[in-house]
């Protein structure tokens, strides 16, 4: 129960006006950066990262995952307009997204990549929130037997 206080507190920092802030930055400096092609989210997070260390903790842990999630997004913008991945990880996007635009389908092959996004994001979150706490259980069971000293 502890733990589910913890997640829905955390949600709360992001009520300060200077954490919601560097977040946004952090979205908008993320795009920026992936729609670009050559520049990907972890060049921007490494560029950035200097500018982290005057920061709050948390206020740097928020606007280097917000760099880093919005430039995983960001590279669909070239991969569907010109048909050049922003990002590594927009190769497929091209491939759907780029004939997409070309039968004048642009903006519905953008809200088709940010949605899925934003499901894949989402999800990944759940999973590495919700899992750690339950994955040392399984490996009690595959230890090895007790050594014979």
């Amino acid at each position: 129960m502890d733990f589910i206080v913890q997640v829905f507190s955390s949600f709360a920092l992001l009520l300060d006006p200077i954490i919601l802030f560097y977040v946004v930055a952090g979205f908008v400096i993320g795009t920026i950066f992936s729609a670009i092609p050559g520049l990907t989210a972890t060049l921007a997070l490494a560029l950035l990262l200097p500018l982290t260390y005057s920061l709050d903790v948390t206020t740097a842990l928020m606007a280097c995952a917000s760099i880093y999630m919005a430039g995983m997004c960001g590279g669909s913008i070239t991969a569907t307009t010109i048909n050049i991945p922003g990002a590594p990880s927009s190769m497929m996007t091209a491939l759907e997204g780029y004939p997409m635009q070309q039968r004048g389908q642009g903006a519905l092959a953008l809200g088709h990549a940010s949605f899925a996004s934003m499901i894949g994001g989402s999800s990944a979150h759940y999973y590495l929130s919700c899992l750690p706490p339950s994955l040392p259980r399984p490996h009690y069971w595959s230890r090895p037997p007790a050594s014979s000293r």
